[in-house]
């Protein structure tokens, strides 16, 4: 798995709307620089996980072993996650508003102690998470940290679908049959037979990614962690759900 897609997915927005908006998006309103302030503090609090294989320490939450087949996208499933960055940390909670069949509104929030909190909405077509690079995105929506919301459509759209494309593909699976099964502890608990790819996850403007593990009770992208090869990179799951999502749009 190439994963984390989503991550990807927000870096990328907030270069794409900074583009579009250069005169909007270094100014940040009071209101919510105070915001990123205290949303900065449980995640720059929060403690080192244990290594893959490692047991898990006393009260530490057990899931299952993870299944053989990933959960397949359902309105309500949330994700938060822990990126790491060159010693800065960001949390990333990845979320499913809306189901129509196929149709679905995904959101991801993204919040970073110096930058404060960003909104990506996309609305598409989804057939399976197997095939997400092959979704039909119908629109787009970023609120940025000082409140302005921009909207990508029509013309606006159409020039940037290449690239959402480009990052949904990284949620696509590839073939599991072969991979090891390793155990993972992070601040969501311990997750037995992780599924481990060792194929550095490519992820644009994040360096020197090393293996990730996926774990398929945990809905979205599956992704309970991944390492960097320099330790200067690192994704760890928070906590997640299956219900209860609702959208900061």
């Amino acid at each position: 798995m190439q994963t984390p897609a989503l991550a990807a997915l927000v870096l990328s927005a907030l270069l794409a709307c900074k583009a579009l908006n250069k005169e909007e998006a270094p100014a940040q309103s009071s209101a919510a620089a105070s915001a990123a302030s205290a949303a900065a503090a449980p995640v720059a609090s929060l403690a080192p996980s244990g290594s893959p294989g490692s047991a898990p320490p006393a009260g530490t939450k057990t899931h299952p072993a993870s299944p053989d087949k990933p959960l397949e996208w359902a309105a309500g499933q949330w994700t938060r996650h822990r990126l790491t960055m060159g010693g800065s940390d960001a949390s990333l909670t990845y979320k499913i508003i809306e189901q129509r069949g196929d149709d679905f509104r995904l959101e991801v929030v993204s919040e970073h102690p110096a930058q404060g909190k960003t909104v990506l909405q996309i609305e598409l077509t989804l057939k399976s998470v197997r095939d997400a690079q092959n979704s039909n995105i119908k629109a787009a929506k970023v609120k940025l940290p000082n409140g302005t919301v921009q909207e990508f459509k029509g013309a606006l759209l159409k020039t940037m679908q290449g690239m959402y494309k480009h990052f949904l593909g990284f949620l696509s699976l590839p073939d599991l049959a072969r991979m090891p099964r390793e155990d993972v502890t992070v601040r969501a608990g311990h997750f037995p037979r992780c599924y481990k790819n060792d194929k550095p996850a490519n992820i644009p403007n994040v360096p020197k990614t090393g293996p990730s593990w996926v774990h398929f009770s945990v809905p979205i992208s599956g992704v309970v962690k991944v390492s960097g090869l320099d330790g200067s990179t690192q994704m760890e799951l928070l906590d997640f759900g299956i219900t209860g999502a609702t959208s900061e749009l």
